[in-house]
C-alpha cells in the first residue's frame, strides 16, 4: 500500500491537547497590555491592539474549546476591557456538557499510524480502543464504519476531510447527534491508503480518550451602543476554537477586529441611528451553541423582533479578499461601493448566497438580514483551519485593518457615527 509519510507536526506547530486546567493563571505582560488604552484611531494603535490579544488569547492560553479553563480565562481578559470600552456589557450563559479529550488519540491501520482527530462529542472509545475492519459507511456524510471483523457491529466511524489534512471538528456537521459512536476524522492525504486497506480488510485499531463533563457554563458576551432607534444591528464574532487549534485566525483575530470596530463605534460621540450590538460568542464550533441560546433569550424578553440585521465574522483574516455573503442585495452594494470608494488593499467579493449560516444560524427563516462575513484567503497563507499550526504567526494581520476600515466605513455610511 502506497502514503504519503506520516507526521504528527505541521511545520512548528505540534499537535496539542486541550485539557482543562484548574491552575492559577500567572499574569502575562499581554495581560499587562490588554489593561492600556490603544488610541484605535490610527492603524499602529490598532496593530498594538491585534497583537497584545492575539498574544494573550492565542499563543498564551493555546486551543480554548467552549466549556475549557482557557476560554473561560479568555472571557476574563475580554470582558474587562469591553466593559471600559463600551457603555453597556452584558453576560449570556449557556449550559453544556464539555466535552475534553483526556488523553492522546491514534488510528493505526495495519503497523501505520494515521494522524486522526476524534469528532467533538463522539463517545470515547474503551481504554484500548476498538479494533475492526473498515467497510464502506451507509451514512450520508462517513466514509468507513469500524465493524467487529466476527459479528459485523459497527464500532465507530472514519470521515475523510476532502482536502488536506485531518482536522477537528464537531460531530454535527457530519449528520450525528452528541454520543455518537467514535468518530475518526483522517485527512485526505492519507484517503488511498485507507481505501487499500478496507479493500485488504487490513486490522485497524481507533483510540479515543474523551470524557463529558456535564452542567458546564459557557458565557457570552453583548457589548451595546444604544442608537436613535430601537431597531437593532448584530455584530457577532466566535471566541472558542476548536480543541486541536490554538485558533489565531478562525476565530480570535476575527473578534479582535470586531472589538477595534465597537472601540471605534463608541468613541465617535454621536449616536448611531440603530442600537448596535457586539456579541463575542460561545460555542460556534460545536454548534453555535451560544447564539442559539442568546437568540431563545431574545425571544423569551419579546425584544427579538428588534433584530434586523446581523453580521457574522468568521475568518475574516485568512487573507485580503473579504467576501459578504447575504441575500440582501442592498447589503451587497453597500459594500462593493465602499470598496470602489475608498479602494482599499485587496477586493471585496460581494456574493448572492445564504448568510444566515454558523452562528447566524437563529436568524434562518425570518425576516432578518443575515450576513456572513469571512474571507477567501491568500496563496501565501496557508489554509490551517481547525489544524495545529493555526498560530499568530500565520495571521496576515493586514487582513484585520482592512475588516476594520470596511466596517467603520459601513458604520460612517449607514449610522452616522
Amino acid at each position: 500500500m502506497n502514503r504519503r509519510t506520516f507526521c504528527t507536526s505541521t511545520g512548528t506547530a505540534t499537535v496539542t491537547l486541550a485539557v482543562s486546567s484548574c491552575a492559577p493563571w500567572t499574569r502575562s505582560k499581554s495581560e499587562t497590555d490588554l489593561a492600556a488604552t490603544f488610541p484605535i484611531n490610527t492603524p499602529d494603535g490598532r496593530r498594538r491592539l491585534l497583537d497584545a490579544f492575539l498574544q494573550a488569547i492565542v499563543t498564551d492560553l493555546g486551543p480554548r474549546p467552549v466549556g475549557s479553563a482557557a476560554y473561560n480565562r479568555a472571557i476574563e481578559l475580554i470582558k474587562p476591557w469591553m466593559t471600559r470600552n463600551l457603555p453597556k456589557v452584558e453576560t449570556d450563559t449557556a449550559i453544556l456538557d464539555y466535552w475534553h479529550l483526556t488523553g492522546a488519540p491514534s488510528l493505526t491501520i495495519g503497523d501505520d499510524p494515521i494522524e486522526v482527530f476524534p469528532g467533538v462529542n463522539s463517545l470515547p472509545t474503551p481504554p484500548d480502543g476498538v479494533v475492526g475492519i473498515l467497510v464502506k459507511s451507509a451514512q450520508k456524510q462517513v466514509n468507513f464504519d469500524i465493524v467487529d471483523s466476527s459479528s459485523g457491529v459497527t464500532l465507530a466511524y472514519i470521515v475523510i476531510w476532502p482536502s488536506g489534512n485531518a482536522r477537528g471538528r464537531s460531530v454535527g456537521p457530519f449528520g450525528f447527534e452528541p454520543r455518537c459512536l467514535p468518530l475518526a476524522i483522517a485527512g485526505s492525504y492519507d484517503k488511498e491508503f485507507i481505501e487499500q486497506a478496507a479493500a485488504a480488510r487490513t486490522p485497524v485499531r481507533f483510540i479515543s480518550p474523551a470524557s463529558f463533563t456535564p452542567d458546564v457554563p459557557a458565557d457570552t458576551l453583548i457589548g451595546t451602543i444604544t442608537g436613535e432607534l430601537p431597531d437593532e444591528v448584530l455584530f457577532i464574532a466566535h471566541l472558542d476554537s476548536i480543541y486541536s487549534s490554538p485558533g489565531a485566525n478562525d476565530n480570535a483575530a476575527s473578534v479582535i477586529a470586531m472589538l477595534q470596530i465597537a472601540q471605534a463605534a463608541a468613541t465617535t460621540g454621536h449616536r448611531p441611528r440603530h442600537t448596535l450590538r457586539f456579541i463575542v460568542s460561545a460555542g460556534e464550533e460545536i454548534g453555535s451553541i451560544g447564539m442559539i441560546h442568546y437568540a431563545e433569550t431574545r425571544k423569551k424578553n419579546g425584544t427579538f423582533d428588534r433584530i434586523k440585521r446581523s453580521f457574522n465574522f468568521d475568518s475574516v483574516s485568512w487573507g485580503p479578499n473579504i467576501h459578504i455573503q447575504t441575500h440582501t442585495s442592498g447589503v451587497r452594494d453597500i459594500f462593493t461601493t465602499i470598496d470602489r470608494d475608498l479602494r482599499i488593499p485587496g477586493r471585496v467579493q460581494a456574493i448572492d448566497g445564504d448568510g444566515s449560516i454558523i452562528d447566524n444560524c437563529p436568524f434562518k427563516k425570518t425576516t432578518i438580514e443575515t450576513i456572513y462575513v469571512g474571507s477567501s484567503g491568500s496563496d501565501n497563507n496557508p489554509y490551517c483551519w481547525h489544524r495545529p499550526n493555526d498560530i499568530v504567526a500565520n495571521v496576515p494581520k493586514e487582513s484585520v485593518e482592512i475588516t476594520f476600515r470596511l466596517f467603520r466605513e459601513y458604520l460612517r455610511r449607514e449610522e452616522g457615527i
